[in-house]
């Protein structure tokens, strides 16, 4: 025990001694890698990236004790230190933010290469709350009306189509789908939760009405784009700012220019339209049924869409 704290001491004592002695030598090589990078030359800043990076996995495989051990260690961490700053300042041009944001971004890769079980445990921890979290949403008993909450195969579908999904929707308001304005592109949601191979279906149908460039995600993207508004809701999006509109004057006019989130989901009696209130001020919305807003936002269950509560708290059918 006291050997490992004079290791450590002395190793603390060395980067005093260094940086006394080369102090003013590592603030000028600090402005020339600086300097370097702002006129185009990222050669020295991607050498002492790619050192630092060396010299921390070279720390996290050594597994015996020793104060050689104790020395590269803390010789690592001012070496990854010594690195951020030198992003930052490198980054400081786009701006404060921006510049900090860059240091951390690479003091957390420089913990996850130093231990990259551990990190990667409590990411796969984290996800795996994360999906529990999402399949203990509250859904309402209500009758079916299109598609139903489950597993997502997204395609992305160029804005150029976006007239021929929304016949699509109208013509065939059973098929359990639903679609996503984002802000470069739009998003079908395909339901997979049923025994039946919809993704394949509806490429085949998609065709038939001129839909030839849909992107097809893998499994993994498409659930992660399937839990943006999960994430989004930490932001201050929640679900409870959502409304539903329902009246057909109300839901062409959202449809002229969907906002960015507008979700289209498909009903026997026209599609209706999810939105959040913020970006239809004023518009005749109807409230989300109490208790089912996480259902709708998060899963996008149109099954709820038979149902809206208006202002005055009373559920219409």
């Amino acid at each position: 025990m006291f050997g490992k704290w004079m290791g450590k001491a002395a190793a603390s004592l060395l980067v005093v001694v260094i940086a006394l002695l080369f102090g003013a030598r590592l603030l000028a090589f600090l402005a020339i890698i600086v300097l370097n990078a702002r006129t185009g030359n990222l050669a020295p800043i991607t050498g002492l990236v790619l050192l630092t990076f060396g010299i921390v996995i070279i720390d996290s495989r050594i597994e015996y004790d020793s104060r050689l051990t104790a020395i590269l260690t803390v010789g690592a961490w001012f070496v990854s230190v010594y690195s951020a700053i030198a992003i930052g300042f490198t980054v400081l041009v786009y701006g404060s933010i921006a510049s900090v944001f860059s240091a951390g971004l690479f003091l957390a890769s420089c913990m996850v290469l130093r231990n990259p079980v551990h990190h990667k445990r409590k990411i796969n921890s984290f996800l795996g709350k994360m999906r529990t979290s999402l399949q203990h949403v509250s859904k309402p008993d209500v009758e079916l009306d299109g598609a139903s909450a489950g597993v997502w195969q997204v395609f992305l579908v160029p804005h150029t189509y976006y007239q021929i999904l929304l016949t699509l929707m109208e013509e065939r308001p059973l098929l359990p789908i639903c679609l996503v304005r984002f802000e470069e592109t739009d998003a079908i949601f395909v339901n997979c939760n049923k025994n039946v191979d919809w993704p394949s279906r509806i490429q085949k149908l998609a065709a038939e009405y001129g839909l030839d460039q849909l992107i097809e995600l893998s499994v993994e993207l498409s659930q992660y784009i399937g839990s943006l508004s999960y994430f989004e809701s930490f932001s201050g999006i929640a679900p409870k700012n959502f409304r539903i509109a329902r009246k057909p004057e109300v839901v062409a006019r959202i449809l002229d220019n969907p906002p960015v989130r507008t979700t289209v989901l498909p009903s026997t009696t026209g599609p209706k339209v999810l939105v959040c209130e913020n970006e239809a001020l004023g518009m005749d919305l109807d409230f989300l049924p109490s208790g089912t807003e996480e259902a709708v936002v998060f899963e996008k269950d149109a099954s709820i869409i038979t149902q809206s509560v208006k202002a005055d708290g009373k559920t219409t059918e």
